[in-house]
C-alpha cells in the first residue's frame, strides 16, 4: 500500500511539473511526432534501435511529450549529464535506450491518433485507466512492459473495448 501510494504521488508531481517552457499544442506535437516514421514490424524498431540513434532526440522527446528533462530521462533510464555527454562526444544511445526512445515515440503517435491530440492523450496519461487496473499510466512509462501496456490500452480504446 505504502508504494502504490509513493507511486501515485510521484506520478501526480510529475503531471503537475510539466515543463512550462514548453507549451503543449496540436501543431507542435504533430510537427514532431510526422518527423518520425516508425514501423509497426517488431523486427524493423530492434533493426533501428541496434543501429543507434542520435542523443538529440532526447529533446524531441521532451517537446513532443511536454514533459520534464528529467520525467523522460527516468522513462527511458538515463540521466540527463548522460545525454548532454553522448551529444558533446558524438555518441549514440545504446540499443536499449534507443528502443524504449522509438517506443515512447510511437506511443505518443498511438495516442495523438486514439485521442484527437497530444493534450487529451496528456490528460488520459495522468488519470487512472481501468483497462490498466486504475493504475496511472504515466507511473508505467519506466518500463518497457509498462509502454507496452498502454499501448494495448490504447488500442482497446481505439476499437471501443472499454471493459
Amino acid at each position: 500500500m505504502i508504494k502504490k501510494t509513493l507511486i501515485t504521488s510521484t506520478v501526480r508531481k510529475m503531471a503537475n511539473s510539466r515543463n512550462s517552457s514548453v507549451t503543449i499544442s496540436d501543431n507542435m506535437g504533430t510537427a514532431l511526432l510526422s518527423r518520425y516514421t516508425l514501423t509497426k514490424n517488431r523486427h524493423d524498431l530492434v533493426s533501428q534501435a541496434r543501429k543507434g540513434l542520435q542523443p538529440t532526440i532526447f529533446d524531441d522527446i521532451v517537446n513532443i511529450t511536454g514533459f520534464r528533462k528529467e520525467h523522460v530521462a527516468q522513462w527511458l533510464d538515463v540521466s540527463e549529464k548522460t545525454i548532454s555527454n553522448y551529444k558533446k562526444e558524438n555518441r549514440l544511445l545504446s540499443p536499449t535506450q534507443g528502443e524504449k526512445t522509438l517506443k515512447v515515440i510511437a506511443l505518443f503517435k498511438k495516442g495523438e491518433s486514439v485521442f484527437g491530440n497530444i493534450e487529451l492523450f496528456h490528460e488520459w496519461l495522468e488519470k487512472p485507466a481501468f483497462g490498466l487496473f486504475n493504475e496511472i499510466p504515466l507511473a508505467l512509462m519506466g518500463t518497457s512492459t509498462g509502454i507496452d501496456l498502454i499501448e494495448e490500452e490504447l488500442i482497446r480504446i481505439e476499437y471501443g473495448d472499454l471493459a
